[in-house]
C-alpha cells in the first residue's frame, strides 16, 4: 500500500489567478515582495497554533522553500503542502514503509476542470520522469506541473491533471492505481519504464467533440541568458498524453538533473520549462551538450 494517499477537500474554490505559476526565471525579480509574503504568511500560520505542525517543519519548510514558491503560494495552498509534507515525515517512522515510499494527495477542481495533485518524496534522479510515467499509464493527463525542491531534498512536485476528455479525474480508482505505480516504480532505477503515451494515443483516437491541438511546430530551445547557475530548457508543442513522459525519460537518459520544472497547457499547446544541471556535478551544460540534448528530444517527439 501506499505511504499514504489522501483526498484533500477543499474550503474554497481555488481562483485561477490565484494559482498561477509565478514567472519561471532562475533570479527574483523582487527580493523584497516575496520575504514580506513570507513573513505575513508565516505570521498567519503561527497565530493559528495548528496541533499537527510542529516549529521544526514550519521553518524548513519557510526556510527550505525557494523564492518561486513564495511568489505563487496563498494561505489555502501552503496549508495544504505543509499537511502533505507532514505525512511524508510521518510515513518514514511507518513499521510498513521502507523510507522511499512518496506521498501523494490531490483536491478536485470541478471549476477548472482538473484534479490537483501533490507529489512529495526525497529528490532523486529520475523521479519526476517516474511520476509522468505513472499518470501516463492510466491515461491521465498532465496540463500544469511544479516542481519544488526544498534546502532538505524534500521535493513538492504540484501537478494539474485531467482526464481523456478533459475534466477532473471523477474515477478516483485511476488515482489510486497511479499511486500504486509510482510506489513501486521509485524502488527500481531511474530508467524503470512505463507505457509511453505515445503508444496510448495510437491505441485509442482523441475523444469526439474535443478541440483539435494546436497547428504548431515543436520548437525546442535553451535560454542561457536566465542564470549562471543552470541552463533554461524551452519547449512548445502540441500536447498529447505522455508528452512530459517522454521529454523526460530523455533528459534522465542525458544524465541531466531538473531543480525546476514549469509545464503549462493552453488550447492544446504544450509550454514546457526545465532548469537543468549536469546530474553528476551538479554544473551547467556547455553548448556542445545542449545541442545533443536538442538533437535527442527532437529525434524523440519526431519533429
Amino acid at each position: 500500500m501506499p505511504a499514504a494517499t489522501r483526498n484533500l477537500a477543499m474550503s474554497k474554490p481555488l481562483l485561477a489567478s490565484e494559482h498561477k505559476s509565478p514567472d519561471p526565471g532562475c533570479g527574483p525579480a523582487s527580493t523584497a515582495d516575496w520575504e514580506r509574503k513570507r513573513a505575513l504568511l508565516r505570521a498567519r500560520l503561527m497565530k493559528r497554533r495548528l496541533p499537527w505542525l510542529n516549529k521544526d517543519e514550519l521553518e524548513a519548510h519557510f526556510t527550505g522553500m525557494p523564492w518561486r514558491y513564495w511568489a505563487g503560494v496563498n494561505e489555502e495552498d501552503l496549508l495544504l503542502h505543509l499537511r502533505t509534507v507532514h505525512a511524508f515525515f510521518q510515513s518514514l517512522t511507518a513499521p510498513e514503509t521502507e523510507g522511499t515510499a512518496p506521498v501523494v494527495s490531490w483536491r478536485q477542481i470541478p471549476e477548472r476542470g482538473v484534479t490537483e495533485v501533490l507529489v512529495c518524496n526525497w529528490d532523486r534522479q529520475g523521479l519526476l520522469v517516474k511520476v509522468a510515467g505513472a499518470f501516463a499509464t492510466v491515461r491521465i493527463n498532465i496540463v500544469q506541473a511544479v516542481v519544488y525542491t526544498r534546502a532538505d531534498n524534500v521535493v513538492l512536485d504540484v501537478f494539474e491533471v485531467c482526464d481523456p476528455e478533459r475534466r477532473e479525474i471523477q474515477d478516483e480508482s485511476l488515482l489510486h492505481k497511479m499511486v500504486c505505480l509510482l510506489e513501486a516504480a521509485v524502488s527500481q532505477p531511474p530508467a524503470v519504464s512505463f507505457i509511453t503515451g505515445r503508444h496510448l494515443e495510437k491505441q485509442e483516437p482523441p475523444a469526439s467533440g474535443q478541440p483539435a491541438q494546436a497547428p504548431s511546430r515543436p520548437t525546442i530551445r535553451f535560454d542561457n541568458e536566465s542564470s549562471n547557475d543552470c541552463a533554461v530548457l524551452e519547449i512548445a508543442m502540441p500536447d498529447r498524453l505522455g508528452l512530459l513522459y517522454e521529454l523526460l525519460q530523455v533528459l534522465t537518459a542525458c544524465g541531466v538533473s531538473i531543480s525546476q520544472a514549469i509545464v503549462s497547457t493552453e488550447q492544446g499547446l504544450a509550454r514546457d520549462r526545465f532548469h537543468v544541471t549536469d546530474a553528476v556535478s551538479g554544473a551547467g551544460l556547455a553548448p556542445p551538450r545542449m545541442g545533443l540534448i536538442r538533437a535527442r528530444l527532437a529525434e524523440a517527439i519526431g519533429t
